[in-house]
């Protein structure tokens, strides 16, 4: 059996306010100038406690191995340590590998209503690889006082997460940080330790653990690359006083020896390494730099061109996802794949069904045709196009329908900017009017339907109005420009008192009230909106983490999708999911309101890509943790479904993703 004991620091004040329970469990932790009083180490259950260890059995036993645990704490200068020894009580060696050990972290990180959502609960990035692990917690609100959690000793191998199903996607759930496989002999010990800190900024942030003696930096340049082009990347900690560094220095990709340059810094304080590779082939990438023994580790994906990789996602869809069916409703439409089996699906369940998402499908492939004529993907598109007249949207009243048979016995707000969309870019392809007058049907019935009241993914503000005002069709751009206006003005009147939607607070709220309040900035020039737009940005930003991986760099926090959309219906964090460009697209056009934007917005377009595989097959998500309530997960879904308008959106922004701009 396991036995677990707690100590409780002797010091009191400081800088931090803490409470324990009875057992010595940490139940309060909180900065003591906080005005909102924030509890940093409590989950929105009493399901999990911070600081429990989980041991889990394995191979059919019906109990956990024994092994003893103490968990003690210390008030420090700098923070609150925690140190976690594991002793083997047994006369038997003890294997803890795969994940059978865990230690739960229960941080703040669900949505209640935004007016508590943004004082009580917090984003939590985490980074479980190697030696040089971290998490960096940032209050939803932004603003400082942030937490930090930074690896003092031992090593991390990935982390799980432990979900109550009954709050659906409004909980991201307790996390389980896993470290590195160990043997503990008879009696033996082995050490676990960090460092708990308060941060204000990124800035503060990466200060702060960049002074962790033999903590190791490293970052690359890009985590996602296209092949042809190189990746550089860059680790630096603090240096020692004798050569010990350079002579137990070592640098792999994928496990196999790779040169580098070893120098030390201007002020000779910290040790470097740089490793430039070239991106020749395709495929994940890991790379570690081993200093003494501790490992730190950088990931990357090498994708096909741009080009490439849309062409073969084109292809794939109109030969092996449309339906060819003349006696169904569904014929002509773009449906779920299963790569697994190899075939098409469709529910009438909302998430798999003919419409919704799914038209993500026909706008990419209608962006690509723009530059990359091809007679059998128009063809394709032209009989999608069909099917979405028949059975999605009626063209004379704009209304948008959830599912064929033009049916509508589930509203739906959000998919009215989508069909917009579509029709936007066929009027590209095709240069036939009557598109536009189905775009603007689409999106007049969205605001005759409440729809500034609502915050819809994808309204096509910016484009739409410019693509009017070049067709020469001044009333229809004067008429959707006073309705944008209505809409960004409500926006803006809300500032942060989001409503709830599908979820009670996301990214995919944030996101079009700062897509909307953006682009009328870039449409009208006037400064109310820019300085709306900045604030709903400032929030956007803190969804994205900064690790070094590629699913996880400037990718939006995401932890449901898989469940509605996927076929495994884990619901876990999935980084990345395609909706995570609905932050890229509003970067890349946030460049007059912070030039700084447009960096962020190529990697955050670059790594949705990685959903598309090189054979044009994809995924709807991929669920990243190692286990979710302890089912294995850290894999793709097997289905393809509504992830096509992350390369939409790349296509759309192709000069900023591709380095051109």
């Amino acid at each position: 059996m396991m036995t677990i004991r707690y100590t409780i620091p002797q010091q009191k004040g400081g800088m931090f306010d803490l409470a324990f329970d009875d057992d010595g469990r940490l139940t309060v932790l909180r900065h003591p100038d906080d005005p909102h009083r924030m509890n940093w180490v409590k989950g929105r259950d009493d399901d999990h406690h911070w600081g429990d260890v989980i041991c889990a059995a394995r191979f059919g036993r019906t109990k956990p191995a024994s092994l003893d645990v103490t968990v003690a704490r210390t008030l420090t200068e700098s923070g609150l340590r925690e140190t976690i020894t594991f002793t083997n009580p047994d006369s038997h060696d003890l294997y803890l590998q795969d994940g059978m050990l865990g230690i739960v972290l229960t941080f703040p990180d669900y949505y209640e209503d935004a007016d508590v959502t943004l004082t009580q609960c917090c984003h939590t990035h985490l980074w479980c690889e190697g030696s040089s692990a971290y998490i960096q917690a940032r209050r939803m609100g932004g603003g400082a006082r942030n937490l930090g959690l930074v690896l003092t000793r031992g090593e991390l191998d990935g982390y799980g997460v432990q979900r109550n199903f009954e709050h659906l996607s409004n909980d991201r759930g307790a996390f389980v940080v896993r470290p590195a496989d160990m043997i503990l002999h008879p009696g033996e010990s082995s050490m676990l330790e960090w460092e708990l800190f308060w941060y204000d900024d990124d800035e503060d942030f990466r200060s702060h653990i960049a002074r962790i003696p033999g903590f190791v930096s490293f970052d690359a340049d890009r985590y996602v690359a296209f092949k042809g082009e190189n990746v550089h990347l860059r680790a630096e900690w603090s240096g020692s006083d004798d050569d010990s560094d350079a002579r137990r220095l070592h640098v792999t990709e994928n496990g196999i020896a790779i040169p580098f340059r070893h120098d030390t810094g201007a002020d000779g304080a910290n040790e470097i390494v740089d490793v430039t590779v070239p991106a020749d082939r395709c495929g994940e990438r890991r790379y570690c730099v081993d200093v003494q023994g501790r490992k730190s580790v950088a990931v990357v994906d090498v994708l096909p061109t741009l080009d490439d990789l849309a062409s073969r996602r084109c292809r794939f869809i109109a030969e092996r996802q449309q339906c060819h069916d003349a006696d169904s409703h569904l014929d002509g439409a773009y449906l779920v794949y299963d790569n697994d089996r190899q075939t098409q699906y469709y529910g009438h369940w909302n998430d798999h069904n003919g419409g919704r998402e799914r038209m993500g499908m026909g706008a990419m492939i209608a962006r690509y045709l723009q530059r990359h004529p091809d007679d059998d993907l128009q063809r394709s598109l032209s009989r999608y196009l069909d099917y979405v007249l028949r059975e999605l949207v009626d063209e004379t009243t704009g209304e948008v329908y959830n599912d064929v048979p033009r049916d509508n016995s589930y509203r739906r707000l959000y998919n009215y900017p989508w069909a917009a969309t579509l029709f936007m870019e066929a009027y590209r392809v095709y240069a036939d009017p009557v598109w536009l007058d189905r775009m603007v049907a689409c999106l007049r019935r969205y605001y005759r339907e409440g729809g500034d009241r609502f915050y819809a993914i994808g309204i096509p503000v910016y484009e739409s109005i410019t693509l009017l005002r070049e067709a020469g069709r001044e009333r229809q751009a004067d008429e959707l420009l006073s309705l944008y206006r209505r809409h960004g003005d409500r926006l803006a009147a809300n500032g942060r008192h989001y409503p709830a939607h599908e979820v009670n607070y996301e990214q995919s709220i944030v996101g079009p009230a700062a897509s909307v309040l953006t682009e009328l900035f870039r449409l009208t020039g006037e400064r109310r909106y820019r300085d709306e737009a900045a604030e709903q940005l400032e929030l956007l930003s803190l969804f994205d983490g900064h690790q070094p991986h590629y699913r996880l760099n400037e990718v939006a926090l995401r932890h449901w999708d898989d469940y509605w959309f996927g076929r495994m219906q884990l619901f876990g964090d999935t980084f990345p999911h395609y909706w995570s460009a609905i932050t890229g697209d509003v970067f890349a056009q946030a460049g007059d309101i912070d030039a700084g934007y447009a960096a962020r917005a190529q990697a955050n377009l670059r790594a949705v890509l990685t959903l598309i595989h090189d054979d044009g097959s994809a995924t709807c998500a991929h669920v990243f943790p190692r286990t979710v309530n302890g089912v294995r997960a850290a894999c793709d879904d097997p289905w393809a479904n509504d992830q096509d308008w992350a390369l939409y959106y790349a296509l759309k922004h192709e000069d900023v993703v591709t380095g051109r701009a």
